[in-house]
């Protein structure tokens, strides 16, 4: 919900409740084009969106009620600040010096406090833009509970206030989906008619009728 409405996100792609691996889901972004540069707007657009998760745990459920699935988000979005910071040359604070090796401690202590200040930032704007658009989030919720799986134009529709519309049309969809595959499947063979001759497995000259008579 964040990237949606978060100026240089990347574009969705879908989401998704289906766990895979200790993932208990996912959400997928395409590029428009192949990524060859990012801008600063997009990196801290990239922040922005990882913090998502996070926010919405809180504002769902409460601090004390978050939990650890947001924690690959974080380390992704840490990663992001760090690099800015020390790497890219993306802090007034710290300036266009790159630091490979081990800085120093005063040195340490200034590109601590940009990650940290870079982090909380983008959590700040999550945490805002989540709790503005409420009403989307919670029918976001409820309809990943029910398909598992959304796209970007079911996304777009909640954006957009017509999920009601999608929603339905999806369902006859999927019941016609399920009304042509069951046209498909195999019907089993009817029983013989009266008088009508059973055809069996036909015995070779050496097999052995069974005996009905015990010996």
């Amino acid at each position: 919900m964040v990237a949606m409405y978060t100026s240089d996100a990347t574009p969705l792609h879908k989401v998704t409740i289906v766990s895979r691996g200790q993932s208990g889901g996912h959400t997928a972004f395409l590029p428009k084009k192949d990524i060859t540069m990012q801008a600063k707007s997009e990196l801290i657009a990239r922040m922005d969106v990882g913090m998502g998760g996070r926010a919405a745990e809180e504002i769902v459920f409460g601090k004390d009620k978050i939990t650890t699935g947001a924690s690959s988000d974080l380390t992704g979005t840490t990663n992001i600040a760090q690099q800015m910071v020390t790497v890219l040359g993306m802090s007034e604070k710290v300036g266009l010096r790159v630091y490979e090796g081990s800085p120093s401690p005063a040195q340490e202590a200034v590109i601590d406090t940009e990650v940290n200040r870079l982090l909380n930032d983008s959590y700040s704007r999550a945490l805002a833009v989540l709790k503005t658009h409420r009403h989307e989030l919670d029918v976001l919720a409820d309809a990943l509970l029910k398909y598992e799986t959304l796209d970007a134009d079911d996304v777009q529709a909640i954006v957009d206030g017509n999920w009601a519309k999608r929603s339905s049309a999806k369902d006859q969809k999927a019941r016609k989906a399920a009304f042509d595959l069951a046209r498909q499947q195999p019907t089993s063979t009817p029983p013989p008619l009266i008088g009508e001759p059973v055809t069996g497995p036909k015995l070779r000259p050496n097999d052995q009728q069974p005996s009905l008579v015990k010996s």
